[in-house]
């Protein structure tokens, strides 16, 4: 499953990375336990209730969010990525979408933007 976070203009801020082994921590909603399992290129993976989620920049224009491995009921799954959207996005989450993209072995941005094409003037 990946979510897709994406504000309006395209901005995505400047994040402060964490120290080494936990520089992902600038994705993960504070109070929540996690450990670091992968990390490369401002990118990587985190295990947080067993579960296995990724963080990934889609053409710098939006931020992946994945579910790579694990079982999450939908509410708790959709309350982790409001967070993470705050976490990201502070002042600016308000004009964040939150979008659920299918996924084979990428995502392709170009459906994302002509859902945004759509959207924006108003064909959904």
């Amino acid at each position: 499953m990946n979510f897709c976070l994406k504000e309006k203009n395209s901005f995505i801020p400047d994040l402060e990375y964490g120290e080494r082994g936990s520089e992902l921590s600038c994705f993960i909603p504070d109070g929540i336990s996690w450990t670091q399992i992968n990390y490369g290129q401002g990118e990587g993976q985190v295990l947080i209730n067993g579960c296995e989620w990724g963080f990934y920049y889609n053409d710098n224009d939006s931020i992946g969010v994945t579910l790579h491995d694990g079982v999450v009921p939908l509410e708790e799954s959709l309350h982790f990525i409001n967070t993470v959207k705050e976490k990201i996005f502070g002042n600016h989450s308000a004009d964040v979408s939150i979008l659920l993209v299918g996924i084979d072995d990428g995502v392709n941005t170009e459906n994302i933007k002509l859902f945004l094409d759509a959207n924006s003037r108003g064909v959904l």
